[in-house]
């Protein structure tokens, strides 16, 4: 909905906005179902960001959701967008304690809290980047909550959910002791836009970001990771262990944020951890698990 608004603020300056998401169901001028005719994730990116670079050659704004923890739809969209083309990366944010509230299920806040930590980091200290300071009070709050998901998925698994995810969002953000830790993304951004502020006014901060790129001919972070090694796209050989690969096997195994669904084991989600404490997105992507390290313990 908040994205609706920011839309909304853009076609308000006077521009015609194309909207386009990762989610569409068709492509313009075809009656494929897009997911039938690109079967692969990145396949299906480069299509869509092919059309949004033909919007924009003909004087539209196209606007791209896209939900990607890992950073691989961006860099692979790196790589299709024209140099030439102005163009703003917009991380949309929503702070750490809106996630279990707007959550339906424990299925949706576990994957919320997973996507956070795997979007995020924390730092001790406050920079720039900073969005906001999450407490270790916070943390415990946000998982206790989870226990009014019990009557619909059961004590076990509810305090089984607890306890994992509360080991990995410790892990990935830092988070330990009594000190808490600022929050800020692991990838770089031209702009955020806090989810709870008001949308109009983030609308006109992104309409004002995008006029700067019109003016300046500046390249966006988005366009910067087509001369990087960072965040490499697909995977060679996920970070799952074998049992936790099968579950992923109704997602797209080529697509990188399908294999970082909860549910994981609590060797995966230990190994993921790791990987996010150390900000190595990369290895996160591309790397297997060490050999015995994973696997058995769900």
């Amino acid at each position: 909905e908040s994205a609706k608004r920011y839309v909304e603020a853009i076609q308000h300056s006077g521009r015609t906005v194309q909207p386009m998401s990762t989610k569409s169901l068709y492509f313009p001028d075809s009656i494929v179902p897009a997911k039938m005719e690109y079967p692969n994730k990145l396949s299906y990116m480069t299509k869509l960001m092919k059309l949004a670079a033909d919007y924009a050659r003909h004087g539209r704004v196209a606007t791209v959701e896209m939900h990607d923890p890992t950073g691989a739809y961006a860099k692979h969209a790196s790589g299709i967008i024209p140099a030439d083309s102005p163009t703003v990366s917009a991380l949309l944010y929503s702070p750490f304690t809106d996630i279990v509230p707007q959550s339906d299920n424990l299925s949706s806040a576990l994957k919320g809290l997973l996507h956070f930590a795997t979007t995020m980091k924390g730092t001790p200290s406050k920079t720039a980047h900073s969005l906001e300071h999450l407490s270790p009070q916070q943390v415990r709050s946000a998982i206790r909550s989870l226990d009014r998901f019990k009557q619909q998925d059961g004590d076990q698994d509810t305090e089984m959910a607890k306890q994992l995810i509360s080991q990995y969002l410790a892990q990935s953000l830092d988070l330990h002791g009594d000190k808490g830790v600022y929050i800020e993304p692991r990838r770089a951004h031209d702009t955020v836009l806090n989810l709870r502020k008001n949308p109009y006014r983030m609308g006109r901060k992104l309409n004002a970001e995008l006029s700067n790129a019109i003016a300046t001919n500046r390249p966006s972070q988005l366009q910067q990771l087509a001369t990087t090694s960072s965040n490499a796209a697909a995977p060679t050989s996920p970070s799952m262990c074998a049992e936790c690969m099968k579950i992923a096997q109704h997602g797209d195994v080529s697509d990188p944020n399908d294999l970082i669904k909860y549910p994981a084991c609590g060797g995966c989600l230990q190994h993921l951890g790791e990987i996010l404490s150390q900000n190595d997105i990369p290895s996160m992507i591309q790397n297997s698990p060490p050999a015995g390290t994973i696997g058995g313990t769900n």
